[in-house]
């Protein structure tokens, strides 16, 4: 098992790795609010253990309401769409600095095969 704690599943004796990307959404409180900020890359039959590209992922975004403002990490898989793990969190909680992000399946859950599953996150602030 890797970051994203997925086994690779065999199929024919051959093994299959999932792809997965990842969408960072922002959610601020009105009915129109949802905005898919990034995107990343697939990280291509790599699901094991997963690297984007720093330069390439790094985004920033405005933020009009910090008290209600939730940030939503959402992982899926390029070659199937399907939804593999996320995360929400209020953005008035994230610290600055390198964070892991524990996620959890469609199921709410953190057993089986995604108990350890995780992203690596750099988050820093920036006043304007």
């Amino acid at each position: 098992e890797g970051a994203l704690g997925r086994k690779p599943l065999s199929v024919g004796g051959a093994l299959n790795y999932i792809s997965p990307f990842v969408q960072v959404s922002l959610y601020e409180g009105d009915n129109n609010s949802e905005k898919v900020l990034h995107t990343t890359n697939a990280a291509v039959k790599n699901g094991l253990n997963p690297v984007w590209d720093e330069e390439e992922d790094e985004f920033e975004f405005v933020v009009k309401n910090v008290a209600v403002a939730i940030v939503l990490f959402s992982v899926w898989d390029d070659d199937t769409g399907d939804f593999i793990a996320a995360a929400a969190m209020p953005l008035s909680c994230i610290r600055e600095g390198y964070r892991s992000v524990a996620l959890f399946d469609s199921m709410h859950s953190r057993s089986g095969p995604y108990a350890f599953s995780s992203l690596f996150v750099r988050i820093q602030k920036l006043s304007m």
